[in-house]
């Protein structure tokens, strides 16, 4: 929610307003059990101090950059994924090894609520 697209928060703030890094993106890596978040971007070496403490000061803050709109922006991206990966199961296996993820994700998107959202990420963020 913070950091998927050209809407997000971070992506805002960081390339849109301060010019800091042609890129934002995160992602989160499974290791077992667990999971552990990676935020992304590159910059100058002149700027890589400012960058690392914006993206601090974003990610202890993070909890008030989601909002019910980007939530249901995001639920909404997320059904088209797994509509696309539905229509296209059988066209090419190999984006379906890759991107096998995509099959795990929830289906019960409207169960998802923005207090529920902000819960988690503080439980996990602050």
């Amino acid at each position: 929610m913070l950091a998927d697209g050209l809407n997000s928060p971070f992506y805002k703030i960081i390339r849109a307003e301060n010019s800091l890094s042609y890129f934002v993106s995160a992602n989160l890596y499974g290791l077992g059990k667990s999971a552990i978040p990676c935020f992304n971007a590159a910059t100058t070496f002149d700027n890589q101090e400012k960058l690392t403490n914006m993206f601090d000061d974003l990610i202890k803050n993070g909890a008030d950059y989601l909002t019910e709109e980007r939530l249901e922006q995001i639920i909404h991206n997320y059904k088209l994924f797994r509509e696309e990966a539905e229509i296209l199961r059988y066209k090419n296996a190999s984006r379906l090894i890759k991107k096998g993820w995509g099959c795990l994700l929830p289906t019960n998107f409207d169960s998802i609520t923005l207090e529920k959202v902000k819960e988690t990420y503080k439980k996990y963020f602050n």
